[in-house]
């Protein structure tokens, strides 16, 4: 059996940091439900956050903040189920600092470079093939 579909969702307003979730399937659960990620137990939230993204891989969904200072930090919320069926996170875990790249880094890959990829042969134009 599948387990039914979820999407989840971030938001940064006021430097606050949000976590949404909502059911896709079924008849409940089908509204995000939203949790407030600036007061965990665990602490640790920056107070200068300025950006947000999220990510989810099975049922672990990972939140992270860009501060001002170009510092990155992270918690974990695990997907559950309540008692209603809807869809719910536990986010009680800590914000931890991230580690970033740092501009002008020589060991850092340019986006225009391959990355040990099979290199593709030049495109052969139509004026070239007329020769």
């Amino acid at each position: 059996m599948t387990s039914p579909l979820f999407e989840s969702k971030a938001v940064l307003t006021d430097g606050i940091a949000y976590a949404g979730i909502k059911n896709l399937t079924g008849e409940v659960g089908r509204e995000f439900t939203w949790y407030d990620l600036t007061d965990t137990p665990e602490g640790g939230y920056p107070a200068d956050a300025c950006s947000i993204s999220i990510a989810e891989l099975s049922h672990t969904v990972r939140i992270e903040v860009l501060t001002t200072d170009g510092e990155v930090y992270e918690t974990v919320c695990i997907k559950g189920v309540g008692e209603d069926g809807a869809d719910v996170l536990d986010c009680d875990g800590v914000w931890e600092p991230q580690s970033v790249p740092d501009p002008g880094d020589p060991d850092l890959v340019s986006s225009s470079e391959p990355l040990n990829g099979p290199v593709l042969p030049d495109v052969v134009t139509e004026q070239e093939t007329e020769r």
